[in-house]
C-alpha cells in the first residue's frame, strides 16, 4: 500500500543523517592515503575539509585528471575505496562495479542499446563504472549506515528515496549472483510489483533491475507483466523501458514475446520500436510493425540467419517489396543491429562491406549504422568512408555522430584527422547554400536534409591537432551558428595566431548578431593593434549595432590614439564615419580627458565646414555642453557654485540636561488613568475602518484612538511606565497591545 505524503516525509527524516553533523563518508574519505585521498575528493567534488564544490568554483582541468586516475585505480586501491565509501556494502560494490562493466554504453543522456564484449579493461567499460560509483554513492550519500542494506534498498524502491540507475545496477548484480540473498531479492521484487508486500511497490525500476540479469526465470517474471497489462499503456512503456540496458537474452526473449502475442498493436510498443530500433514511424500498419518484429526476433535468436543478413544477402519472404535493394537494405539493417546487442565490434567488417556496395540503400543503412557505433580500431576510417560517399544521403546519415563514443573525436582517433577533415570540407562546399530536403530511401521517413550547419559543427569537432587556418579557409562556408563555434574553437588559446586574431576583428562586422557579439566580448580584453583600430573605423559607416562596438572598442585606446582616431574619421567622406569621430570626442571629455584638445579640434573642423548636417550640428552643441557641470540639486540646476556658497555653521549641541519627566506629570498620569479605569464601561462613539459610526465600551474601542509607540531612554521614564501598570520591553513598547484606559494614559503622557 503506497504511504502518505506524511508518512513518507518521516520515514526520511529517520533514514537519512544529520544535516547539521559531518557525514561519515567523509571522515572516512579523509583518512585515505594522501594520494588516493586527494584523487577522492577531486574526483567526487570535494575539498579538503569535505565540503562540496560548486561548478563554478571547481577547477574542471583538475577535475579530469582525477576522473582520469580514479578509473586507473589499482584493485587494491578500489578496495580500499569501497571500504572507505561504504564499509557495509565493500564487497557487493565490487561485484556490482564488474556488473556496470559490461553493460551496454551511454552517450551522454543517450541511452546506447549496443555491447561490447571482453572489454574488462576498456576505457569506456571503466569510464561506465567510475560513472555507476558516482551515482551510485550520490544516491546512497545521506543514508544512516543501519540503512545501507540490499534488502532494505530492494524493499524501499519505489518510495522516492532517491534511488536511481546506479542503486539499480547495484541490486541487479546482487539478483544476478543467484545466491541466497539474490532470490530473497528477486522475491521481494516479485512480491513488490504483484502489491503483496506490506511496504515494497511497482515503480520502474523492478523490471529493470530483472531484464539486467541472464537469469531466465526474472525474464519469465517480466513477460507475466508485460501480458497482464491489457490496456494499462503506462505499465507496458515502463516495463518496455527496462530493455534499454538489459541482456541481449531477455532482449531476444522479450521480442519473442512481443511477436507471439502481436503486441505491436500498442501505440506503447511502437513508441518503444522507434526509439529501440532507430525508426520514425509516425503512423504505421500493424502489418508492417509486425513484420520488422519478426525479422528482428529472427536475427536475435539465430546467429547463421543475422550473419547472412547483415551482409545484404537476406531475402524476406513476408516483404510486400520482394527481392529488392530496400527489403534487404532493411534486413541488413536490422540484422547489424541484432549483432551489436550482442557485440557492436562484430559488426564492422560488415559494415565496410556495406559502404562499398554498389545498392545506395545498402551504403545508407551501413551508415546510420554507425551512429551508435564506438570509435575503435575495428571502426577505424569507416566516417571517412561514408563522408566521401558520392551519394550526399549516404554522408549526411553518418553526421548524427559527429561526437565520439566515451567522448573521443573523430581527429583524435585519425592522429591529425586529416583524412577526415578532408572528407567533410568537400562535403561542405557540395552542401547547397539554403536547406534542401532530399528524396527518402530504404524507409519513406528517412528523408535527408542537405544542410550546411550540420556539416559545419562536424567538421569543427573533426579539426583536432590541425593549424586553425584550416578551419578559417572554410569559415565563409559556415552559417552563424556554426561561425560562433568555430570562433569560440578558435579564441581557445591565450595565444592567438595572426590569422586568427584577424578572423575574430572582422567577425566584429559579421551579419549575425550572435558572432558580433561574441567577438566584440573577446576583443574587448585585448588591446587593438593600428591596422585593426582602421578595422574599426571602416566599420563606423554601418548603421547597425555595429557602430556602438566600434566605439567601445575604440574607447579602449589612449586617449591621444582616440582623439586620432577622431581627427581621421572628422575627416572621411562619409557623414556616418564622422558622425562617429563626433561621438568618439564627446565620450573622451565627458571622461574628463584632453578637454583642451578636443573642443580646438571639433572648432576647427565645425569651421571648415560649408555647412553641417542636423546630426552633425546635434552632436557639436552636445561637446560643448558636454565641458560644463551636469545641472544638479548641489549647483541649484546650474543657477549657482557650490563652492561660492557661505559655509553653514554646524549646530552646537546642548550641553545642559532638561527633566524631561516631573513629579507633577506623573501625578497627572496617574490621575488620568484612574479617570480613564472608571469610565471604562462607559459607552463612546467612534468610526471603524469602513467609516461606520460603532458605538462601544470605552475599554473596547480599538479603531481610530491615538496610539503611540514609545522608547524609554532613562530611569526616570522606565519608573513612569512602571507607575502607570506598563510591562514589557523597555526598547519597544506595544501599546495596542494594552487596555483602553492605558492608551489614553500613554496619549497623555506626550
Amino acid at each position: 500500500m503506497p504511504l502518505s505524503i506524511k508518512e513518507l516525509q518521516e520515514h526520511r527524516k529517520n533514514f537519512q543523517q544529520d544535516s547539521s553533523k559531518p557525514n561519515l563518508t567523509v571522515k572516512r574519505i579523509l583518512k585515505l592515503p594522501a594520494k588516493l585521498r586527494q584523487t577522492v575528493l577531486l574526483a567526487f567534488r570535494l575539498d579538503e575539509k569535505g565540503n562540496f564544490i560548486t561548478h563554478r568554483k571547481l577547477d574542471q582541468k583538475k577535475f579530469a585528471a582525477a576522473q582520469k586516475d580514479l578509473r586507473c585505480l589499482s584493485v587494491a586501491n578500489r578496495k580500499k575505496l569501497f571500504k572507505a565509501l561504504r564499509p557495509e556494502l565493500a564487497s557487493e560494490m565490487e561485484l556490482a562495479w564488474k556488473f556496470a562493466g559490461e553493460l551496454p554504453g551511454e552517450s551522454g543522456y543517450v541511452s546506447n542499446v549496443f555491447r561490447m564484449s571482453d572489454r574488462a579493461e576498456d576505457s569506456v567499460s571503466r569510464h561506465r563504472q567510475v560513472t555507476w560509483m558516482q551515482g551510485f554513492l550520490r544516491e546512497t550519500w545521506n543514508l544512516k549506515p543501519k540503512y545501507l542494506d540490499a534488502k532494505w534498498m530492494t524493499i524501499w524502491l519505489g518510495h522516492q528515496m532517491g534511488f536511481g540507475r546506479a542503486s539499480t545496477i547495484f541490486l541487479a548484480a546482487l539478483v544476478e549472483k543467484n545466491d541466497k540473498r539474490g532470490k530473497q531479492l528477486f522475491e521481494i521484487l516479485q512480491e513488490s510489483a504483484n502489491g503483496t508486500h506490506e511496504i515494497g511497490i511497482m515503480c520502474g525500476m523492478i523490471p529493470q533491475i530483472l531484464l539486467m540479469t541472464s537469469r531466465k526465470p526474472c525474464w519469465d517474471y517480466v513477460e507475466k507483466l508485460l501480458l497482464a497489462a491489457q490496456r494499462q499503456e503506462g505499465l507496458r512503456q515502463t516495463v518496455l523501458h527496462g530493455l534499454y540496458n538489459a541482456d541481449p537474452g531477455a532482449v531476444s526473449h522479450m521480442f519473442q514475446v512481443l511477436a507471439e502475442n502481436k503486441l505491436v498493436r500498442f501505440s506503447s510498443v511502437v513508441k518503444f520500436l522507434n526509439n529501440y530500433l532507430g525508426y520514425h514511424w509516425d503512423s504505421a500498419s500493424v502489418g508492417v510493425v509486425s513484420r520488422v518484429v519478426n525479422q528482428f526476433a529472427l536475427f536475435l535468436s539465430d546467429a547463421k540467419v543475422r550473419s547472412k543478413a547483415a551482409k545484404g544477402d537476406f531475402v524476406d519472404a513476408t516483404a510486400k517489396k520482394g527481392d529488392t535493394a530496400e527489403a534487404r537494405a532493411e534486413s541488413a539493417y536490422l540484422a547489424l543491429r541484432a549483432q551489436a546487442i550482442f557485440d557492436v565490434e562484430k559488426t564492422a567488417p560488415d559494415i565496410k562491406k556495406l559502404l562499398a556496395a554498389d545498392e545506395v540503400e545498402l551504403r545508407y543503412v551501413a551508415a546510420r549504422m554507425l551512429h551508435g557505433c564506438p570509435i575503435s580500431s575495428r571502426f577505424k576510417g569507416l566516417h571517412e568512408l561514408a563522408y566521401r560517399d558520392e551519394d550526399q544521403r549516404v554522408a549526411l546519415a553518418a553526421l548524427e555522430q559527429p561526437k565520439i563514443y566515451g567522448g573521443k573525436q573523430l581527429a583524435e582517433l585519425n592522429g591529425t584527422g586529416e583524412g577526415v577533415f578532408q572528407a567533410l570540407e568537400l562535403l561542405l562546399h557540395n552542401m547547397p547554400t539554403k536547406p534542401k530536403s532530399l528524396p527518402p530511401l530504404v524507409w519513406p521517413w528517412s528523408s535527408e536534409v542537405a544542410s550546411r550547419e550540420n556539416v559545419g559543427y562536424s567538421l569543427i569537432g573533426a579539426l583536432g591537432k590541425l593549424p586553425p587556418e584550416r578551419l578559417i579557409e572554410n569559415y565563409e562556408y559556415l552559417t552563424p551558428g556554426c561561425r560562433r563555434h568555430a570562433i569560440n574553437v578558435l579564441a581557445a588559446p591565450k595565444k592567438w595566431p595572426p590569422k586568427v586574431r584577424e578572423t575574430i576583428v572582422e567577425a566584429i562586422g559579421d551579419k549575425s548578431s550572435q558572432v558580433r557579439m561574441l567577438a566584440f566580448k573577446l576583443l574587448k580584453e585585448k588591446t587593438l593593434k593600428p591596422d585593426e583600430i582602421l578595422e574599426m573605423e571602416s566599420l563606423l559607416a554601418r548603421k547597425s549595432d555595429v557602430r556602438s562596438k566600434a566605439i567601445a572598442l575604440l574607447n579602449e585606446q589612449m586617449s591621444a590614439e582616440r582623439l586620432e582616431s577622431a581627427q581621421r574619421l572628422l575627416d572621411s567622406s562619409k557623414a556616418l564615419q564622422r558622425l562617429g569621430g563626433l561621438e568618439l570626442i564627446r565620450q573622451l571629455i565627458e571622461s574628463g580627458q584632453m578637454h583642451t584638445e578636443s573642443m580646438a579640434l571639433v572648432d576647427e573642423w565645425s569651421a571648415g565646414r560649408r555647412k553641417l548636417s542636423a546630426e552633425e550640428t546635434i552632436q557639436c552643441n552636445e561637446i560643448r555642453e558636454a565641458g560644463k557641470p551636469p545641472l544638479t540639486l548641489k549647483n541649484g540646476l546650474g543657477l549657482f557654485d557650490p563652492e561660492n556658497l557661505t559655509a553653514a555653521k554646524r549646530p552646537k549641541s546642548r550641553t545642559k540636561k532638561i527633566q524631561t519627566i516631573t513629579p507633577a506629570a506623573v501625578k497627572i498620569v496617574e490621575a488620568f488613568e484612574k479617570l480613564c479605569t472608571k469610565q471604562s464601561k462607559t459607552i463612546v462613539k467612534t468610526v471603524d475602518w469602513q467609516g461606520v459610526e460603532v458605538s462601544s465600551p470605552l475599554a473596547r474601542a480599538t479603531y481610530r484612538i491615538p496610539i503611540t509607540r514609545f522608547r524609554t531612554q532613562n530611569k526616570k521614564t522606565d519608573s513612569c511606565w512602571l507607575k502607570c501598570g506598563l510591562t514589557g520591553s523597555k526598547t519597544d513598547r506595544k501599546p495596542a497591545a494594552m487596555p483602553m484606559a492605558w492608551k489614553f494614559t500613554a496619549l497623555a503622557s506626550c
